[in-house]
C-alpha cells in the first residue's frame, strides 16, 4: 500500500489550481496565495508545449486565461512565454506569464504537497507522464507528489514508471464499486467530484484504507458537506474557507 500524505487526522486541504478564487489559475500568484494560507498543498495542471516544455495550464485551448489562439501543444515555450496569463483575471496581474512544471517545483516551498493533474484529451501527449515523474524525482518532491488523470492509462503509465509515486483516477460519476477503481491502478485512494462524494461510499471506501479526496469544492457549505460525509481531503477554490482546518 502506497503512503498517505495526512491520514487520518484531519482533512488533507489542497488549492485548486493554486488558489483559483484569489488569482489568476495556475500561475506563480496563484501558488504564492497558497502558501501563505499554509495550504497543505496544491493542485496544478500539466501539458507539453510542441518543444517538450511541462507546462503548467488547465485548459488545452488557450483562449480563457490567455490572450492567445489555439492549442497550447501547439506553441514551442517560446512562443507561450509571450501570452498574457493574468490579465483576464484582473489588471494587476497584467503580464504574468504561463509557467514551467520545473519553475513552479523550484517556486514551492519543500513541505508543500503537489497534485498533477496530467491533461492528456482530447489532445495526447505521449511522453508526458514520464516527463512529470522525472522533474518531480529531479526536484526532489517524488515523496510529496500524487499524480492524477481522468485519461486513466496515464495512472497505468504512472505505475510502470514511478511506481513510487502516489497516483488516483479522478472522475466524476457514481460508481458501483469504487474501490476497484484504485485497486487497478495501485491507487492511494481517489479523487470524486463533490457531487458524488456520499456518506455510505466514503464508508466503503474508506473500509479498503483507501483515502477520498473530494475536487470541485466551489462553496464553504460544499467543503462542509464532504467533511461531513467522510472525505479525508478536499481541493477547493478559496483558500479562506479552510481557516481553522490547516
Amino acid at each position: 500500500m502506497q503512503p498517505r500524505p495526512v491520514y487520518p487526522s484531519r482533512p488533507f486541504v489542497w488549492g485548486h489550481r493554486g488558489t483559483r478564487a484569489l488569482a489568476p489559475e495556475n500561475t506563480l500568484p496563484a501558488f504564492d496565495v497558497a502558501v501563505t494560507h499554509r495550504l497543505d498543498g496544491v493542485e496544478l495542471d500539466v501539458q507539453l508545449t510542441a518543444d517538450g516544455v511541462v507546462a503548467v495550464m488547465h485548459d488545452q485551448e488557450l483562449e480563457r486565461t490567455t490572450d492567445g489562439r489555439g492549442w497550447l501543444g501547439a506553441l514551442t515555450w517560446e512562443e507561450l512565454q509571450r501570452l498574457d496569463a493574468g490579465s483576464w483575471f484582473g489588471p494587476q496581474f497584467a503580464g504574468t506569464r504561463v509557467p514551467s512544471f520545473a519553475a513552479v517545483l523550484e517556486h514551492l516551498p519543500a513541505s508543500m504537497w503537489v497534485n498533477v493533474e496530467i491533461k492528456n484529451a482530447p489532445h495526447a501527449y505521449p511522453g508526458l507522464v514520464e516527463k512529470v515523474a522525472a522533474l518531480l524525482r529531479e526536484h526532489g518532491r517524488a515523496g510529496r507528489a500524487v499524480i492524477t488523470s481522468f485519461d486513466h492509462t496515464c495512472l497505468a503509465q504512472a505505475r510502470a514508471v514511478a511506481p513510487e509515486i502516489l497516483r488516483a483516477p479522478l472522475y466524476a460519476a457514481r460508481l458501483e464499486e469504487p474501490w476497484l477503481l484504485a485497486e487497478r491502478y495501485g491507487a492511494y485512494g481517489l479523487h470524486v467530484h463533490s457531487d458524488y462524494v456520499l456518506p455510505g461510499d466514503v464508508q466503503a471506501i474508506r473500509a479498503r484504507d483507501l483515502m477520498v479526496n473530494a475536487w470541485a469544492v466551489g462553496s464553504r457549505e460544499t467543503m462542509r458537506r464532504v467533511i461531513e460525509a467522510g472525505a479525508t481531503g478536499f481541493t477547493l477554490d478559496d483558500p479562506r474557507w479552510a481557516e481553522g482546518i490547516v
